[in-house]
């Protein structure tokens, strides 16, 4: 039988590890965003809204088109700055463009338009910056983009311009709430998955912190990314570009595969023939990607659709967590406002999405699955809780049943659970020390002083083992007046011949004592276990100990 107690203890003190870890990972995380909310302001110009294109028209930065113009790929906008004060930085965040930058008609900047195969046509989102000298005549700011995709639009945003500390504190401020909330998320996933690990002797548990972990660990890995920090400061963004591509098309599965772990009847099979399709999206979007048949960006039409049909499935799963059989108003009464949130996060964030509407579609996608979490996260613990309760309980009861009443000292039924490892270190050629023992006088200390006296004999012998033999062996009263100890260390002699001393010391000791009823005398006999078998050792032990018992008698004249 497994100590199930520290089993359950392990995972316990994981939950206890993970909470304490996100505890203060958002203290640390609030505390920066504090800091970033009361710095000073810097004089930081918004540029998103003063662009003209060649022609002297306004344009709107986010309709950048795969066109030709004037013979070039590109098209060009223009800003006038009338002078700079100091040592400026002007910044940009675009997506699904490359850009060149020009200050009055010189290239300063030039966008590296070459990516492998594997990342596509597109670099993402990626951020530029371009250091411009103070300079107190105008200077004129050509920005030439160039689109990816045929059938969308590249974009500008988060164009700014002043000193560069003060341009990066903007940009992070600004995204920062949406990050750590990715982050938190992100965090979530990995304690669930570690917690999955730690619940295996329960397998439909672990299945589902598995599962739950590694959909909410796709779902931050995209939300993350799309709030652009990443980008910020890791050049490479066509990397975090793909990875955001896979983690969408990812994040389907592992709700499907859980909502068909837990469901019945024909809401199972809809849940298995809808993680099928899902894999079957993932393995032919993948494959048509990584041969340059097709890019992401052009076959996500049917991810878009799966995860929109996830909405009402993440929805029965949250239900599917709330035990009906309590009818726990308060329970429901919570749970519906937040299903509501879900629900209208979600779908707001699909639709914004599919739109191209990218400007805080990803925060209504961090609140639906906040809202989720929220839900299915205090089932778990509420689970994990429960179990752990039930596993102190067992472990008592399963203590109790190895533990001898009188003594405290492990009885017959521990001895035949330890057994095997006894055999297997035999096996291995360990060395196991054999310790027969048995009181002397206890019939005639229960015939004539009771059996009260005969007790308090027994439990004084016990103790007597326990202070002599306390490290590497085990002490088993196997009945009566038998008690056996197994040496496990590696130098049984040795630890025979200390304990034994010790023992001995132990009784002379009482035996000194003044008023005593009765003399404590233990009869021992002692085998090395090596070639041969337990039971073989045991019996020369015990015949050991018989002649042990038969000098003391012979020495103190009893029969």
């Amino acid at each position: 039988m497994k100590n199930t107690f520290s089993t359950k203890l392990d995972a316990f003190s994981c939950i206890l590890a993970g909470i304490c870890f996100l505890f203060l990972t958002i203290i640390g995380l609030f505390a920066i965003g504090y800091t970033l909310n009361h710095a000073e302001e810097y004089r930081i110009t918004d540029l998103r809204n003063a662009w003209n294109d060649e022609y002297g028209n306004t344009f709107v930065l986010n309709t950048f088109q795969k066109t030709e113009i004037n013979g070039t790929e590109g098209q060009k906008i223009y800003y006038t700055l009338p002078s700079i004060p100091t040592d400026s930085i002007i910044m940009f965040r675009c997506r699904n463009m490359f850009v060149n930058i020009y200050v009055d008609e010189e290239l300063l900047y030039e966008d590296n338009q070459e990516l492998h195969t594997i990342y596509g046509s597109s670099p993402g989102s990626r951020w530029h910056s371009l250091t411009l000298n103070s300079s107190e005549e105008p200077r004129t700011i050509c920005i030439e983009g160039f689109a990816c995709y045929e059938n969308s639009d590249g974009l500008i945003d988060n164009i700014y311009f002043g000193d560069s500390f003060g341009v990066y504190h903007k940009i992070v401020r600004n995204r920062f709430l949406s990050f750590i909330t990715s982050i938190f998320m992100l965090l979530i996933g990995i304690i669930l998955l570690i917690l999955s690990f730690s619940f295996r002797s329960r397998k439909s548990m672990s299945i589902d912190l598995f599962l739950l972990g590694f959909g909410v660990l796709n779902a931050s890995i995209w939300a993350c990314i799309e709030s652009l920090l990443f980008q910020l400061f890791i050049t490479h963004s066509e990397v975090v570009h793909i990875i955001s591509y896979i983690s969408l098309v990812m994040v389907p599965l592992p709700f499907a595969l859980l909502a068909a772990h837990r469901f019945k009847g024909k809401g199972k099979l809809i849940s298995q023939v809808y993680a099928l399709i899902n894999c079957i999206n993932i393995m032919l979007t993948t494959y048509l990607h990584a041969t340059g048949i097709k890019e992401y960006h052009y076959i996500l039409t049917p991810t878009h659709i799966l995860i929109g049909l996830l909405i009402p499935l993440l929805f029965a799963l949250m239900m599917s967590y709330v035990n009906y059989k309590e009818k726990k108003r308060k329970t429901m009464y919570l749970l519906i406002p937040i299903l509501i949130v879900f629900a209208v996060c979600l779908f707001v964030a699909l639709v914004e999405y599919t739109l191209g509407w990218f400007s805080n579609y990803s925060d209504y996608t961090q609140i639906a699955m906040l809202s989720f979490l929220t839900c299915l996260v205090f089932y778990h613990i509420h689970e994990m809780l429960d179990m752990l309760q039930k596993g102190m309980q067992a472990d008592m009861l399963h203590k109790l049943a190895l533990t001898d009443y009188l003594t405290g000292l492990y009885n017959r039924t521990a001895f035949a659970e330890h057994k095997d490892n006894y055999l297997n270190k035999l096996m291995n050629n360990s060395l196991l020390g054999i310790i027969q023992f048995d009181v002397n006088n206890l019939k005639t200390v229960n015939d004539t002083l009771g059996h009260e006296k005969g007790d308090l004999l027994i439990q004084l012998v016990a103790k007597g083992l326990l202070a002599s033999f306390s490290q590497n062996a085990n002490c088993y009263r196997m009945g009566g007046d038998e008690f056996l100890v197994i040496l496990t260390g590696n130098d049984p002699e040795k630890d025979y011949e200390t304990g034994i001393r010790q023992l001995q010391e132990y009784c002379s000791e009482y035996n000194t004592k003044p008023d005593i009823d009765f003399v404590l005398e233990i009869a021992h006999g002692f085998v090395t276990a090596y070639n041969i078998s337990l039971s073989e050792a045991m019996e020369k032990a015990d015949i050991l100990m018989y002649e042990n018992k038969k000098k003391l008698k012979e020495k103190h004249g009893r029969s």
